[in-house]
């Protein structure tokens, strides 16, 4: 799933961070041309890249110096403004992937805070006739979660009725919305509830797309043989997590010898609104600075420090797992070790 590295609204509103400091200079456009003549195709993410100013100038410059450039803008759809307008009047060769992860309105609000599916699929539908009218394609991305996974055959006869193709994106965190992460028995009620749907394949379109989810099926099934070997380690495991929580309590105790911030510490920790291990959240403190805790503790209010405990438990909860190899992350796990 997306996260505030990548989406300033979610690193605002559900991370509560500050802004990522941006430092592109003033003339990045200018910088940029030289290279923009000599591409092949442009790709264009975000957030959403109909929210960045700065986008607007390149695909101004693509359409002046490169007017055949191929430009594949991916976005969430709920984005229509005069600038938007604007660019599907214009003669460019775009094409869209659309993140859209339920076709559901309630269960849609539910995944994409502040989102409406109405609009999507309003959106969907005028970037469906661009890319028809100018010969460019249409993709949809389809992150299969706990909320949507009842839903996620449906989108193969909703990306065939665009002539779009269909890909599925694997969410690895946050583990308590992945479907990886479930427990053995769900996991395989889930391969056989997705294994049971058919699908025609006529044309272009409805064979990649039935291979797209053919593949996710494949995998579906190998989370459950993994859930299977994590279950079979439950003992062992649950011994490992206890020493790694033991020692990082040690850790910050020695640190700061102070009962009473550690029994504040302790209090916030056992209110952390997880089903497994709240005292991992001890694991990631233990990583941070004396300084940085403080900073915290005397700045944040008790709210948003049990908001940070609940990602920093999403951290180490996930890359425990990446650890012992028991499910399907090893692409992630430099980034997350």
């Amino acid at each position: 799933m997306c996260s505030g590295n990548l989406s300033s609204a979610i690193r605002r509103n559900r991370e509560q961070l500050p802004p990522l400091v941006h430092n592109l200079p003033n003339d990045f456009t200018g910088q940029f041309l030289p290279f923009l003549r000599r591409l092949k195709s442009l790709e264009l993410t975000g957030g959403d890249p109909f929210l960045i100013d700065i986008y607007y100038d390149l695909l101004k410059a693509a359409e002046a110096t490169h007017p055949k450039l191929d430009i594949l803008i991916t976005t969430n759809a709920n984005t229509y403004n005069d600038k938007v307008q604007a660019l599907l009047k214009k003669n460019q060769r775009l094409s869209f992937n659309v993140s859209i992860d339920s076709l559901d309105e309630t269960t849609y609000a539910q995944i994409r805070c502040n989102g409406s599916l109405s609009k999507a699929l309003r959106n969907i539908s005028l970037f469906s006739e661009y890319t028809k009218s100018h010969n460019t394609s249409l993709g949809f991305l389809v992150c299969p979660l706990r909320q949507n996974w009842k839903e996620l055959p449906s989108f193969v006869t909703f990306a065939n009725k665009y002539n779009a193709s269909l890909s599925y994106h694997v969410v690895f965190k946050p583990a308590q919305f992945a479907l990886w992460s479930l427990p053995a028995k769900q996991l395989e009620e889930i391969a056989a509830y997705l294994a049971s749907f058919e699908f025609e394949e006529n044309n272009f379109y409805q064979k990649i797309n039935v291979r797209s989810y053919n593949s996710l099926v494949a995998l579906v099934k190998s989370w459950h043989q993994k859930a299977l070997l994590r279950e079979a380690h439950k003992n062992e495991t649950v011994k490992y997590i206890e020493n790694e929580i033991k020692k990082s309590k040690a850790l910050l105790r020695d640190m700061f010898n102070d009962a009473e911030f550690f029994k504040t510490l302790e209090t916030l920790i056992n209110q952390v609104p997880v089903n497994e291990y709240p005292e991992m959240v001890y694991m990631a403190l233990a990583q941070k600075t004396q300084q940085e805790l403080l900073f915290g503790y005397k700045h944040f209010s008790e709210e948003e420090l049990l908001k940070k405990f609940i990602l920093y438990h999403q951290e180490i909860y996930a890359s425990y797992f990446y650890h012992l190899n028991l499910s399907d992350n090893d692409k992630y796990s430099e980034n997350i070790l």
